[in-house]
């Protein structure tokens, strides 16, 4: 929570919007949020019921998810690299100005690693919230 309020109010996440010409990274983002309520709701819910088997099948889900972010940030990186060769190749070949030509790379730089950090970003927390459900010691 906390270093998404310090991301948020230094303009990472505007930054990295704006820079990710994929829009995977605008994907992981809004499937983060209803993922971190559902973990809050499981919680909650275990709480109550205090029932072992229910809450295995429950972070199943969120196992799936956090490896989705993984891949979806492997994914962008993977575009963001096709992004830079199909820009330089044919960039190069139509127009001799450099800073055209790095101008796009960049773009394709910033979508494979911005991809890439947000992927990660959102599966390592979501997997260790779900670590720490499943392995602490309800009593």
């Amino acid at each position: 929570m906390t270093a998404c309020v310090l991301a948020g109010t230094q303009g990472l996440f505007l930054k990295v919007l704006k820079n990710d010409s994929s829009y995977i990274c605008a994907i992981i983002m809004a499937i983060y949020i209803p993922a971190s309520i559902y973990l809050l709701w499981v919680s909650r819910q275990f709480d109550l019921k205090q029932n072992k088997v229910w809450l295995g099948q429950r972070m199943e889900h969120i196992e799936y998810v956090a490896q989705t972010f993984m891949g979806l940030g492997l994914l962008g990186t993977l575009i963001g690299f096709c992004i830079m060769m199909d820009n330089a190749i044919g960039t190069q070949a139509a127009v001799p100005d450099v800073n055209l030509i790095v101008k796009q790379l960049y773009s394709g730089c910033c979508t494979a690693l911005y991809t890439t950090v947000v992927g990660m970003s959102a599966a390592i927390p979501l997997s260790l919230q779900r670590h720490l459900l499943l392995h602490t010691n309800h009593e």
